[in-house]
């Protein structure tokens, strides 16, 4: 019968307004939260979306903009050639071979990876020897860091997630001779890649395992 059905497929429990006059007070089925709690983090939410916003706009996207802009309209004539200088040393690429990789191949990444290592860590030591010696760290200071964080053409941040990249493929320090490999390992991922914001083992666990 209609009833015995009911019985045995009971309808879940709605909440109900409570009528005039009534000392009934409304349902509210549990895991549903209130309207107003759910405004209250949609709010949140949208606040701290909009302050990261603001903040790449201001002080990330501005670098990146004026950095590409000024290597495009000829920074490059200047520093292309003396890059191409060093990267094109017979003695340096002998020296990343039989030190440095653990193949041939690998060494094409020896000159970036020297040149935006001393790059990267001037830049940050000036920053702390400036507030060590000063007591105090200027918002023009921290301005002038982000454009050297970037880099000429924005070959700052690409060249350390690049490197960081390839290391991941090559988990345990796979990239480097065994010296390297067994003590320092993916020098890039693991370390230099904290000041670009690469978490450790980013790539060589989440990248690997997820994307590929």
């Amino acid at each position: 019968t209609k009833t015995e059905r009911r019985m045995c497929n009971p309808v879940p429990a709605t909440a109900t307004p409570p009528q005039a006059g009534s000392n009934r007070r409304e349902v509210v089925p549990s895991g549903v939260t209130s309207p107003e709690k759910r405004k209250l983090i949609t709010n949140v939410r949208w606040v701290v979306g909009l302050l990261c916003t603001v903040n790449f706009l201001v002080f990330w996207a501005v670098p990146i903009g004026l950095m590409g802009q000024a290597w495009k309209l000829g920074l490059w004539r200047l520093f292309r050639p003396l890059f191409d200088c060093v990267d094109q040393s017979a003695r340096l690429h002998a020296f990343a071979v039989k030190y440095i990789y653990s193949k041939e191949l690998y060494a094409d990444f020896f000159v970036l990876s020297f040149m935006l290592g001393c790059s990267s860590l001037a830049a940050l030591a000036t920053v702390v020897y400036y507030q060590v010696t000063t007591d105090w760290l200027p918002w023009w200071v921290v301005y002038a860091y982000y454009f050297s964080w970037v880099g000429m053409g924005g070959r700052g941040m690409g060249g350390a997630y690049t490197l960081a990249h390839k290391e991941g493929h090559h988990r345990g320090g796979g990239l480097y001779r065994p010296w390297i490999a067994n003590t320092v390992g993916n020098f890039w991922e693991n370390w230099m890649g904290l000041i670009y914001g690469v978490v450790p083992y980013n790539f060589s666990t989440a990248h690997v395992f997820l994307h590929h």
